[in-house]
């Protein structure tokens, strides 16, 4: 039984005979776990019904909107877990100092990629929980370690898979490169929440964005085009600062830059753990995709 629900079950509204299992996050309705379908479903049928008919919902407008809206609830958590990728950066500057360069260099490479992607896996969690049960309070940082950091692995798989497929479509031209990009585009958000396998959640993907692909694509772009610029003028801005400006103030500045930086790519995958949750909202009750 959900844990939002009490201990004495109330009855599901479709079927008076049976206990709840689940409140709808929409309107409030019980449901039992013949109406839920499955187990991430927050809504009940015939408020899925209602969002799969509404043809707003998934449009570029309205996802890059909604996203900049969910940047602006969560903003606490996107500057600070940007600040402490920015700091992490800092900090394994330390191994270059090594005696062994080469060592040194893949310890920072290491630790700053998989500090990234685990702040990145726990921010898009904690807006998938909340976009699924609203008012739920989130996992701590700490207490969500035990997911976290299995899913870094999934997700380094994830995008070595994930490059070798789109790279192969580019190499045969540039439209199957750009179909198998957008194809497989949620696969992040789908491990990061779902935790799936690498193979998993790029099926999953390609399931999922059937018949939204051009809009995914007119979400997607200008989402993803703001963050290459950002850390295009930032990298750039940060590199004349370091070269024209004392030491101490330098690092200050490359904190400052880093942060934006991370900060910009959070609106990306927000925008992405967005379009996912709708998406499986459009899913029937059954047959529900599994991994």
């Amino acid at each position: 039984m959900s844990s939002t629900l009490s201990d004495v079950a109330p009855a599901c509204a479709v079927h008076p005979h049976l206990d709840a299992v689940f409140a709808c996050s929409r309107c409030g309705s019980f449901g039992c776990a013949e109406c839920r379908g499955h187990d991430e479903a927050t809504h009940c049928a015939p408020c899925m019904r209602r969002m799969s008919e509404d043809p707003a919902a998934l449009s570029p407008t309205r996802l890059i909107w909604d996203t900049l809206a969910l940047v602006q609830q969560q903003w606490r958590w996107v500057l600070g877990l940007s600040l402490a990728v920015a700091l992490i950066r800092l900090g394994t500057a330390a191994f270059l100092l090594l005696p062994n360069p080469t060592l040194g260099i893949a310890l920072s490479v290491l630790t700053n990629m998989g500090a990234q992607t685990g702040l990145s896996i726990y921010l898009m969690q904690r807006v998938a929980t909340e976009l699924r049960v609203p008012g739920q309070a989130p996992l701590g940082l700490a207490e969500s370690l035990g997911t976290v950091i299995p899913r870094i692995i999934l997700m380094g798989l994830m995008a070595a898979l994930s490059a070798v497929v789109v790279s192969t479509g580019l190499v045969l031209l540039l439209i199957p490169g750009l179909y198998l990009a957008l194809s497989t585009s949620l696969a992040p958000a789908i491990v990061a929440v779902e935790g799936r396998g690498p193979l998993a959640s790029l099926r999953l993907s390609h399931e999922l964005v059937k018949g939204y692909r051009l809009r995914l694509l007119g979400t997607l772009l200008p989402l993803g085009g703001s963050v290459i610029l950002a850390v295009l003028v930032l990298s750039n801005l940060l590199d004349g600062v370091i070269s024209n400006v004392p030491s101490p103030i330098s690092v200050v500045f490359g904190i400052t830059v880093t942060t934006a930086t991370m900060s910009a790519v959070s609106v990306y995958e927000l925008g992405l753990v967005l379009a996912y949750q709708r998406l499986m909202e459009r899913q029937p009750a059954r047959g529900r995709h599994r991994g």
